[in-house]
């Protein structure tokens, strides 16, 4: 099993246009004739699966229904491809992960995601499947999401292995100063509020006992 470590630098918005992608994916060949071939065997791929195409995050996990199919189709099926990342979530960065069939066409393998659009920074009239290389689909991802030190498997994940593929903790981003700061100052209104909490529940409480023993009292 291949694992590859990349260390990337990431802008807003970052998204690419389905001519820069198919440049991409085309590069190995050499004559304008299979490089039609390639496009329209990628079409018909992405008519085959556009069942599949969906912007809610989790979709990702119908990977083994969209590879059955392909497979059905008569489409050479590759091994897949998944990867993980680090996020900042408050007040710790989280790894999250995403998973997509990859196809083959003349011995190079090319991911197939109906699911991309649920990451952020793409262009609503982007296409709804893109077709990539493994390392550059995973690039483009993550730097939509904002993302750091992606891991990408060369394999097809889902249910609990899916669930369990997760960046090493060695490559997690430590805190900025700044990050340190924000949590400090929200960890002091954390006790301000909290013991807020605690003296209103504290005369609610007093006011409850005050109007029992006047309604049996008094």
């Amino acid at each position: 099993m291949k694992f590859y470590i990349l260390f990337l630098f990431f802008i807003n918005g970052f998204s690419q246009d389905p001519c820069s992608r198919f440049a991409i994916v085309s590069s190995n060949l050499q004559t304008e004739q299979q490089k039609e071939e390639l496009r329209q065997y990628l079409d018909r791929a992405k008519d085959a699966i556009k069942e599949f195409i969906s912007t809610n995050g989790g979709a990702c996990v119908d990977v083994i229904r969209v590879k059955m199919l392909l497979s059905s189709k008569g489409f050479s099926v590759g091994e897949g491809a998944t990867f993980a990342y680090w996020k900042w979530r408050y007040p710790q960065y989280e790894s999250f992960n995403h998973t997509a069939v990859t196809i083959i066409f003349k011995g190079k393998e090319l991911v197939l995601d109906p699911t991309h659009k649920q990451f952020r920074g793409v262009d609503p009239l982007d296409e709804d499947i893109i077709c990539l290389p493994a390392k550059d689909w995973m690039n483009e991802l993550v730097t939509r999401t904002k993302g750091q030190n992606p891991v990408l498997d060369h394999q097809l994940r889902s249910g609990e292995s899916l669930y369990t593929f997760v960046c090493p903790e060695c490559t997690k981003p430590k805190l900025s100063e700044q990050q340190k700061k924000a949590i400090e100052e929200f960890d002091k209104l954390d006790d301000i509020r909290l013991k807020v909490d605690v003296r209103r529940e504290v005369s609610d409480r007093r006011r409850e006992r005050c109007i029992i023993f006047n309604f049996y009292y008094v």
